[in-house]
């Protein structure tokens, strides 16, 4: 049985990050969804615990990203980021 050259692992905490990542982007496009539908405080809460998601996961991957520099990683976290903000603003106006 082959085994991998040492250095083309992926560790633990890289899938880790990238599995909060994907649930990040799933999490946001079922509040995107389902934003109208909610009630009242339901309307107060979700968007501040993903606010607060957001910003701790934002804190891991820019972390994540300088020590091995995978800076890949950083572009879905910013980009379902903006997503959040632009989905919290329109639900706010409307």
């Amino acid at each position: 049985m082959a085994k991998p050259a040492p250095g083309r692992q992926v560790s633990g905490v890289q899938k880790l990050v990238l599995y909060l990542i994907l649930c990040n982007v799933v999490m946001v496009l079922c509040y995107a969804l389902l934003a109208k539908r909610l009630g009242a405080m339901a309307a107060i809460m979700v968007p501040l615990l993903l606010v607060g998601y957001n910003l701790l996961l934002c804190r891991l991957a820019l972390k994540r990203a300088r020590r091995d520099r995978d800076s890949y990683i950083l572009y879905p976290v910013v980009v379902t980021a903006i997503i959040l903000g632009f989905c919290v603003l329109s639900a706010m106006l409307s």
